[in-house]
């Protein structure tokens, strides 16, 4: 016997415009299937129209209605009679694990065999029957497992923390070391007497004068255009005897006579104060 309500898919306290709307969905969704199917687009189409006209008319559907209740009736005593020919229970009042009771739903579930409502957590051993799987595991369980998953995240960030913070140390510690190391040249180089040859040099050349303000006092040797850090980081310079060698921090055309105030302004002389302040930013943190 064809299910007319299922067929429209509506209840069974359907009202006439809820079969109506029924009705069109059904045709419209034949409609769309008898696109690659067109035979059972048909079939489809001639099941709606006949539980439409059937369900429709007051007097065709209780005719229906009660034809329809025999028919399930007769079914589930057939259902019952073919469980009692096995032995087998039909219902299970209380639960086999812990003896207490099924929820009302639970009695219209044909749920058979030995592990019938034996459903435990995996973890804590409670018996979950009635209350919903939660995938083998209680909801106090769950929330257990939530705090302590939450505790392992919390445990990443603070190591994530102290590894950022000890790689910014290194970095600080290797920044001061090669500065430390660059200032402890740079005195051992100014110290030779190549180095001081090299500034009279320079001086003669521009007359011992500033060479932008023209000033004379508090005279100053810079290297320009190269400066002494960008030549000591081309060539490699690590001692005294390496700087002897190197042509290019002897040489006459890079260098120029500054006062003071001149020498303060250049790059150079603006990033060794940037340097300062920023260790001391460091030291006082």
């Amino acid at each position: 016997m064809k299910d007319y309500y299922k067929i429209l898919g509506i209840p069974e306290d359907a009202s006439l415009d809820v079969i109506e709307k029924g009705f069109t969905t059904s045709l419209l969704n034949a409609k769309a299937e008898g696109k690659a199917w067109f035979e059972k687009y048909n079939v489809r189409e001639v099941n709606a129209r006949e539980a439409y006209e059937v369900l429709v008319n007051p007097e065709s559907r209780s005719a229906y209605d009660i034809e329809r209740n025999k028919v399930m009736y007769a079914k589930m005593e057939k259902d019952k009679q073919y469980l009692k020919s096995i032995h087998m229970p039909l219902i299970i009042k209380k639960c086999r694990l812990c003896g207490g009771p099924l929820p009302k739903w639970w009695d219209n579930i044909f749920y058979l065999g030995k592990n019938a409502h034996r459903k435990k957590c995996h973890r804590c051993g409670k018996c979950l029957t009635g209350k919903g799987d939660f995938w083998g595991k209680c909801s106090a369980c769950w929330d257990e497992i939530r705090r302590e998953k939450e505790g392992r995240k919390e445990e990443r960030r603070v190591a994530r923390e102290e590894r950022d913070r000890l790689r910014e140390y290194e970095r600080r510690q290797m920044r001061n070391q090669k500065m430390d190391d660059y200032k402890k040249l740079r005195k051992e180089i100014e110290a030779m007497p190549q180095y001081e040859k090299w500034r009279q040099g320079i001086l003669l050349k521009f007359g011992r004068q500033c060479s932008d303000c023209g000033f004379t006092e508090n005279i100053e040797v810079d290297h320009h255009p190269k400066s002494f850090y960008a030549i000591i980081q081309k060539y490699g310079i690590t001692n005294t005897a390496q700087a002897h060698r190197c042509v290019a921090l002897w040489n006459l055309n890079n260098g120029r006579p500054l006062c003071k105030s001149c020498h303060n302004k250049t790059l150079s002389s603006i990033y060794h104060r940037w340097y300062e302040i920023i260790d001391e930013y460091e030291k006082g943190a």
